[in-house]
């Protein structure tokens, strides 16, 4: 974990994050300092096509909210499929499938 600078409704201030953290804490400017998650760059999965360029199927990255409960605390892989809001794996592999 490092300190990085951030901005918080317009006030700098420094948060720790993770050495996988991948994201502009200062350009994000959130409003509330809970408001301060952490995620990692994607990686993508990608269908070849043999009429035009690759598509995009699905993504991952990690995610880590600071201020949650327990559970956020810690890091999990979010994977975005097409079509699908999001999937969910915490340290318990528990998956969380959104209703809308």
């Amino acid at each position: 974990m490092t300190l990085r600078p951030a901005l918080v409704n317009g006030s700098p201030i420094h948060v720790q994050c993770a050495d996988w953290y991948s994201e502009d804490h200062v350009a994000a400017n959130e409003r509330h300092l809970a408001d301060v998650a952490h995620t990692s760059s994607t990686a993508d999965l990608m269908a070849p096509r043999a009429d035009g360029p690759p598509k995009l199927l699905a993504f991952a990255r990690l995610v880590l909210d600071a201020f949650g409960d327990e559970e956020a605390r810690t890091p999990q892989v979010t994977v975005d499929i097409e079509d699908i809001h999001g999937m969910y794996c915490g340290p318990t592999v528990r998956t969380n499938w959104p209703t809308t």
